[in-house]
């Protein structure tokens, strides 16, 4: 018998495994890298737009404040639209006075008194003709926003417009109020301002100036 060495048996291949994972090992290493990367750059562009967002710039006449975990809208400039603005004091005491910038009801304020309502021309007339005053309009040919105000025990009222914007069928007013100074009346306000046929709701936001948010 031969030795063995001189038998030339077939020797089979032996496969290949670790060949496909040479290759795939790269790529699978390339993108989960790149996924990475990809994703702290999203998240630092999010929190980005976030903090503009809260902290932004002036948006229209006014900016936006995080303060307490609040966001608040902070009023830059005055509202340089067409309005009207007429201040009251509804007092029923005789010999009381208004001070300067009202207008004295000799009455107690009425119940009804205080709206935030979308009114034709001949409603607004009505309302301002059931308080004994003079309609305070706009020359305007469509509706009228009407918003009022007032607070018991108050001598004035300090009204500020930021913005007013309207949207289809939604306007949208933004403003300050504060009734500073006491007194046995109550000081009250009345805004109208002009909008298209279409409008049919009004919305309100409110405005504060710095110190409002001052501790």
């Amino acid at each position: 018998m031969k030795p063995t060495e001189y038998y030339n048996y077939p020797r089979r291949r032996r496969p290949l495994w670790w060949l496909p994972l040479a290759l795939i090992l790269p790529l699978v290493l390339g993108g989960t890298i790149l996924r990475s990367c990809r994703g702290d750059d999203t998240e630092t562009r999010l929190a980005s737009a976030a903090e503009t967002e809260q902290l932004g710039a002036v948006e229209r006449n006014y900016h936006t404040v995080l303060s307490g975990g609040a966001l608040y809208k902070v009023l830059d400039r005055d509202y340089a639209g067409e309005y009207s603005l007429t201040r009251l004091l509804f007092s029923p005491e005789p010999g009381a006075a208004a001070p300067a910038g009202c207008l004295l009801i000799p009455r107690a304020l009425p119940s009804d008194f205080v709206r935030q309502e979308i009114l034709d021309r001949q409603s607004c007339e009505a309302f301002f003709a059931a308080l004994g005053l003079s309609p305070a309009l706009p020359a305007h040919s469509g509706k009228y926003a009407l918003l009022t105000g007032a607070e018991q025990g108050r001598d004035r009222a300090e009204l500020r417009l930021g913005d007013f914007v309207v949207s289809g069928s939604s306007a949208t007013l933004l403003y300050r109020v504060r009734f500073p100074g006491s007194g046995d009346g109550a000081a009250a306000w009345i805004l109208v301002l002009p909008v298209p046929e279409t409008v049919t709701e009004l919305r309100v936001e409110d405005l504060y100036l710095p110190e409002d948010l001052e501790p």
